[in-house]
């Protein structure tokens, strides 16, 4: 593969002293936490400010008054269709060979332009709870204007990787399949057909993880989120994202994924990616990472905000004393922006901030939630789940378990 300006150290690694500068206690308050991310030689104004940006294009926003709708995907593609070949030839465009998709591996799973194209449009589709003037109940209607935007940044975002995911070819079974098996993610469909994506930071390989070169692990993430939104049940139902943090401290989670690249990633699968976020939930939440997020909240949309799930054990009592300090400062003007700050927007935060973490049983919202039969065997330590092969091993790599659930299949055939 070819040098990357994006693996240059000034990039993508920690300050190599930053780990014997920060001691084993987490921090509790977000002024330590951006201490702390200081001493890692991570600039935490600009790592918060853009994670939360990411966070707000969630949904792409609202339609605006100009916006052009359609009420079927042959009118949506032609008018996308030509909107690109538009851009592509304003003189006002930086960079016209973004809208050639060069670098876009739709091939990889026997899918077409149009198919990545449907993908924005379905995401544009108006549903109830977008609270859309334009939305009309019973009637299919696509802001292709708002696909378009949402077109325009991923063809942008895509660009950006320069020659990392063509040179050489991506390639599934060769260096996309051991990445995933070190990263240990699982896809799945849950009981409403949504698509669930899972990530348990107790079961990633994380020696072989920290082995691999970031353009490694940036083609795994664009190959996973380019199966996501071809997914027919993710256009037609969204997703659902659980993280199993296991309280993995600050350096441990930045050390896997080198911070800039960390964004980059999210920025595509959250900000770019044309499949809509229902829930995000986060499990054995590590004190900075509750601390990140409950700083961030009171800026999100009030339903982006109820979309982010903290998931706690009942005995918990320091996390559940710092949930209770986040939500009332969350409450305080002194965290909202001055736009927020009416009588009405406030009463939206009474009504949303308690989103930002339930005590009830993780294993008991999961199994309500998204059903028993999706939910991976054992996930974050749990006594649940009856999920063994996912639905990426079934289709790519031959049935097989990844992981710590691939050796112990084998032990189970020896036996």
């Amino acid at each position: 593969m070819s040098a990357s300006s994006e693996d240059s150290p000034s990039k993508f690694q920690l300050d190599p002293n930053g780990a014997e500068r920060i001691t084993n206690a987490e921090p509790k308050s977000m002024r330590a936490l951006q201490q702390s991310m200081k001493e890692m030689g991570v600039n935490a104004s600009a790592y918060i400010k853009t994670s939360m940006e990411t966070l707000k294009q969630a949904d792409g926003g609202r339609s605006i008054q100009t916006d052009e709708f359609c009420t079927t995907e042959t009118q949506g593609l032609t008018r996308l269709h030509d909107m690109i070949e538009r851009q592509k030839t304003n003189p006002k465009e930086k960079r016209p060979q973004k809208w050639n998709f060069a670098t876009v591996p739709y091939q990889l799973f026997d899918k077409t332009l149009d198919d990545v194209l449907v993908a924005f449009l379905k995401w544009s589709t108006l549903e109830a709870d977008d609270e859309d003037k334009n939305y009309e109940e019973g009637m299919t209607k696509m802001n292709i204007s708002k696909a378009f935007r949402r077109l325009e940044s991923y063809a942008t975002w895509m660009d950006n990787t320069g020659r990392d995911l063509i040179d050489p070819p991506m390639d599934t079974q060769d260096d996309i399949q051991k990445s995933w098996k070190a990263w240990n993610m699982k896809l799945s469909h849950d009981k409403s057909g949504k698509l669930v994506w899972w990530m348990d930071f107790d079961t990633i390989d994380m020696e072989t993880v920290k082995s691999l070169r970031p353009t490694d692990t940036l083609r795994l993430f664009v190959w996973m989120a380019h199966f996501i939104m071809l997914d027919d049940k993710a256009q037609k139902n969204g997703m659902v994202y659980c993280q199993n943090m296991a309280k993995v401290k600050l350096w441990t989670s930045f050390s896997l994924i080198p911070p800039k690249l960390g964004l980059k990633l999210d920025k595509l699968t959250i900000g770019v990616l044309p499949i809509k976020m229902k829930k995000l939930f986060v499990l054995e939440s590590p004190t900075w990472m509750t601390v990140l997020l409950g700083s961030m909240k009171p800026f999100l949309s009030k339903k982006m905000r109820s979309r982010i799930v903290i998931l706690t054990k009942p005995e918990e009592s320091f996390n559940n004393k710092l949930n209770t300090k986040i939500s009332t400062a969350m409450k305080s003007s002194t965290f909202l922006k001055k736009k927020q700050d009416t009588e009405e927007e406030t009463l939206d935060q009474e009504e949303e901030d308690t989103s930002i973490m339930t005590t009830t049983s993780p294993q008991a919202v999961l199994e309500s939630t998204l059903g028993f039969t999706c939910i991976p065997r054992g996930f974050g330590g749990m006594n649940n789940g009856a999920l063994v092969t996912d639905i990426i091993s079934e289709k790519y790599f031959g049935g097989i378990a990844s992981g710590e659930e691939l050796e112990e299949d084998e032990e189970a055939v020896d036996l």
